[in-house]
């Protein structure tokens, strides 16, 4: 068994640098909605067109899980990682250097356009890859915690994202970000790319897939083997996610940022947001570790159906418009995320046959993505309008998680088989 730090380090660590360039963009869609588009094109349809790319990236995923998970269930896990950092940073180095509509003209808007796919491939190899990685170098009775900790970074990523634009924010005037300044956050992620690829180049493969290599069970398409053989685990996969794809985008960008709360809220969105981001990662820690002494499809159902009966009340509740109670409803909900999200990666693996579990594990991660969190704001925005309710908009989350235990249903029989 291979040094289980060192593998989860090397492994999971890619997610934060991967996380970290794509949430970028999402927090300077202003920026770019100002920079990479004609100057007379009004300012709403400017970032329609900067959220319409960020979604093309998302839509991007799945296609990458299909690449990646070719590489990594065909050549190893180890290499299919190597390429997916280098795809990312270079892409994120590039979007940093890359010159405005003002200088080039619409070039620049395709070249946005495909860096933004590149970096929507690159994604879609990454997460579940690493989960694939990382917990089949661990020993049976560490690979929850383990996922849940790997899972842990995609969120680091983002959180040292979002740090990362405060700081321009509080540092430089609106005129020098726009001048420039918003190229830093992007260029300065090569160092940490260049950082985390030679971890990964000095990374050994996975035991599991050595294995498979030796005794000549390789698959020579991954994913025509699993539409042929392993359908439902597919289906069941991408339900049993969709609550966890859902969920980070409802509470922490659509919840503090959709009611009509007082200027004094407000003003402490931002610090809020930041403690139950470190909430939700503590969260994920603990049920991780727990969910190692315990079943983990019974916590996966305990955390669903926790959050299907308690989202709309603390909706309800955040209408209230006091700081103290959008605090703890917002830590609240975060807790039942990181008890549904924790055992998630390790369950996955559990019921992916190795010969195809890099594809597996990242197709159906990705498509559940891009499906039902991609869809998230779109959804969201029309319940409202419909209904003239913020609080009915959870009954997208409430519908995710009866998606998600109609998969826990199905996918019941291959767990039991793997225990």
């Amino acid at each position: 068994m291979h040094n289980t730090r060192q593998t989860y380090f090397a492994g999971a660590v890619g997610n934060i640098i991967e996380w970290y360039d794509f949430a970028l963009y999402g927090f300077l869609a202003p920026v770019f909605s100002t920079l990479f588009f004609h100057k007379n094109t009004p300012h709403l349809l400017a970032l329609i067109y900067v959220f319409a790319i960020f979604a093309v990236g998302y839509l991007m995923r799945p296609i990458g899980a299909i690449l990646y998970g070719h590489i990594g269930d065909k050549r190893g896990r180890k290499p299919a990682l190597i390429l997916s950092i280098i795809l990312m940073t270079v892409s994120a180095f590039l979007l940093g250097c890359l010159p405005t509509y003002g200088s080039i003209g619409e070039t620049a808007t395709v070249a946005l356009l495909l860096l933004r796919m590149l970096q929507g491939l690159s994604a879609g190899g990454e997460t579940a890859g690493s989960f694939s990685y990382v917990l089949e170098c661990q020993p049976e009775n560490k690979r929850a915690f383990f996922g849940a900790a790997t899972f842990a970074m995609i969120v680091l990523g983002i959180l040292l994202a979002s740090l990362m634009v405060a700081i321009i924010n509080v540092c430089f005037t609106q005129a020098q970000i726009y001048a420039g300044v918003w190229r830093i956050p992007f260029i300065v992620s090569i160092v940490f790319g260049v950082g985390f690829l030679y971890m990964r180049v000095r990374m050994p493969e996975t035991p599991e897939f050595t294995k498979e290599q030796e005794q000549q069970r390789i698959t020579s398409l991954p994913i025509s083997t699993i539409l042929r053989q392993h359908k439902r685990i597919l289906f069941s996969l991408v339900g049993v996610n969709a609550l966890a794809a859902s969920s980070f985008y409802f509470i922490f960008v659509f919840l503090p940022s959709s009611f009509p709360l007082h200027e004094a809220l407000h003003d402490k969105l931002l610090m809020i947001n930041t403690i139950n981001i470190v909430m939700l990662l503590l969260a994920m820690l603990f049920f991780g570790y727990v969910a190692g002494k315990f079943d983990k499809l019974k916590i996966l159902y305990i955390g669903a159906v926790l959050l299907l009966l308690s989202i709309y009340p603390c909706i309800k509740l955040v209408g209230s418009s006091e700081v103290l109670t959008f605090l703890l409803v917002q830590a609240f909900l975060a807790v039942l995320v990181g008890m549904y999200e924790a055992p998630l990666p390790a369950t996955m693996l559990q019921v992916s046959p190795v010969n195809v579990r890099y594809s597996l594990m990242s197709f159906s991660y990705n498509l559940s993505f891009s499906i039902f969190g991609g869809l998230a704001p779109l959804i969201a925005a029309i319940i409202i309008q419909q209904t003239n309710s913020h609080a009915m908009a959870g009954l997208y989350i409430a519908f995710c998680a009866i998606v998600s235990l109609i998969g826990l249903y199905f996918i019941r029989p291959y767990y039991s088989k793997s225990t």
